[in-house]
């Protein structure tokens, strides 16, 4: 096989990748599902038991929509007396929805006397 033939193959390979990328592109690039969102998030706690979730799409802070991204609040059950609280951002990735965990607090909380 000449240089010239297989040069001509290899640019042939390349721009097919390039268009399967392109097409593929799109389809990855849709809006995160909050139910799923707020699955893979109480997956990323696994171990703690969830009471509540809150899912919402992730925002910049000139409040533009970050299509493929989510931040979700999971409420854990506490002792008396407290709240627990964790912060997951959920991102879409090529291989599905992957999930950080960002913040677990647990914190006091006082009666309100009036």
């Amino acid at each position: 096989m000449s240089a010239s033939a297989l040069r001509r193959i290899t640019a042939a390979a390349l721009a097919t990748i390039a268009v399967a990328a392109a097409f593929a592109a799109p389809a990855m690039a849709g809006p995160i599902k909050l139910d799923r969102a707020e699955q893979v998030a109480r997956a990323a706690v696994a171990p703690e038991v969830t009471e509540a979730a809150v899912c919402v799409r992730a925002t910049t802070p000139s409040g533009r929509t970050l299509r493929g991204r989510a931040v979700c609040l999971l409420a854990h059950p506490a002792p008396a007396g407290q709240i627990c609280r964790s912060l997951v951002s959920v991102r879409r990735t090529g291989a599905g929805l992957r999930a950080k965990l960002l913040k677990r607090t647990c914190l006091p909380v006082r009666p309100i006397e009036p």
